[in-house]
C-alpha cells in the first residue's frame, strides 16, 4: 500500500510540475477554462499585428492569433499598453486557427503611442505575449519592433512567429500588406 501511495504521489507531482512549468496539457482530451483540447499541447494566442498610427477616419486595432485547432476562450486574459490600462477579455474568443481584431473605442480604451509603446497580453496577470515598438524603453530598446508610420501596421512575418526579439518578428506593412483578421503576407 505504501509503495502505491509513493508512486501515485510521484506521478501527481510530475504532472503538476509539467503543467505549471510548460503550460502544456497532455491527454486524449482535456477541458481547461472552457476549452477542449485533443491530444496536443496548449499554445497561447499571440499579438500578431497592430495598427497604432491610423490614417484619418480610421481607428487603432490589435490583432490576436489563435494557433490552436479549436476555438480559444480568452477567459482570464487582459490586454494593455504601457500606461497599464487593462481591458478584460473574458467575454471574447478566437476561432480555431483564426484571428480576433480588438478595436480602439470598442474593445479597448487606451491609446497606442505613435512613436513607441508596449502591448501586453496577460493571462491571469502573467505576461503571455508582448510587443515593444518604436522608442518605448523596456530596458532593451535595441530589439524593439519598428514603429509604424501613418497608415502602416506592424505584423509578425510569418504569422505567429515569436523569437522573443520584436525587431526580428515584426515588419512594417502598408497598403494591401495590412491584413486585419487575415494571414500576414
Amino acid at each position: 500500500m505504501k509503495r502505491y501511495f509513493k508512486q501515485g504521489f510521484l506521478i501527481a507531482t510530475m504532472f503538476f510540475v509539467t503543467v505549471s512549468y510548460t503550460g502544456a496539457y497532455f491527454s486524449d482530451s482535456v477541458a481547461v477554462s472552457g476549452n477542449t483540447f485533443t491530444a496536443g499541447v496548449w499554445v497561447d494566442p499571440v499579438i500578431n499585428e497592430f495598427y497604432s498610427n491610423p490614417a484619418t477616419g480610421e481607428i487603432e486595432w490589435i490583432e490576436l492569433l489563435n494557433k490552436q485547432p479549436s476555438v480559444l476562450s480568452l477567459s482570464g486574459y487582459t490586454i494593455e499598453d504601457g500606461t497599464g490600462s487593462q481591458k478584460n477579455l473574458n467575454t471574447y474568443s478566437i476561432p480555431a486557427n483564426g484571428y480576433l481584431i480588438l478595436a480602439k473605442g470598442i474593445d479597448f480604451s487606451f491609446t497606442l503611442n505613435n512613436a513607441g509603446d508596449i502591448i501586453i497580453l496577460r493571462k491571469y496577470g502573467i505576461s503571455n505575449d508582448q510587443v515593444t515598438y518604436g522608442n518605448w524603453n523596456d530596458g532593451n530598446i535595441v530589439d524593439n519592433a519598428p514603429a509604424p508610420a501613418l497608415g502602416q501596421s506592424a505584423a509578425r512575418i510569418p504569422d505567429g512567429t515569436d523569437t522573443s526579439v520584436d525587431s526580428a518578428d515584426f515588419q512594417i506593412r502598408s497598403g494591401v500588406g495590412i491584413t486585419p483578421g487575415g494571414p500576414n503576407v
